[in-house]
């Protein structure tokens, strides 16, 4: 993997979200200067890090290491079935679009 590219991937999708890496550092619960590591490429995160980063930028794991598979993850734990239910009805008719 190149981290590298890691850190780059990590530093667009921040400024992109529109957060600062102090803000960010808080929501991975992580120290800023972590967070500059990561971006720097001097460090990879934890496997608890890299599945929070993927959540808060809504991006698979498989992205932010490889670069690939840009699939978006959609959270739907905050809806009731029927909710879910109506966005599975909507996806599959995109995907049959």
């Amino acid at each position: 993997m190149d981290r590298t590219a890691f850190g780059e991937r990590i530093a667009k999708l921040r400024i992109a979200k529109g957060l600062s890496q102090n803000q960010l550092s808080q929501m991975l619960g992580v120290k800023r200067s972590v967070v500059s590591y990561y971006e720097s490429g001097d460090r990879l995160p934890s496997f608890d890090v890299l599945m929070e980063m993927s959540r808060v930028f809504n991006v698979s794991t498989d992205y932010l290491l490889k670069g690939k598979d840009a699939e978006r993850i959609i959270s739907v734990s905050d809806l009731d079935e029927n909710s879910i239910d109506v966005v599975m009805s909507v996806v599959n008719a995109l995907r049959v679009k």
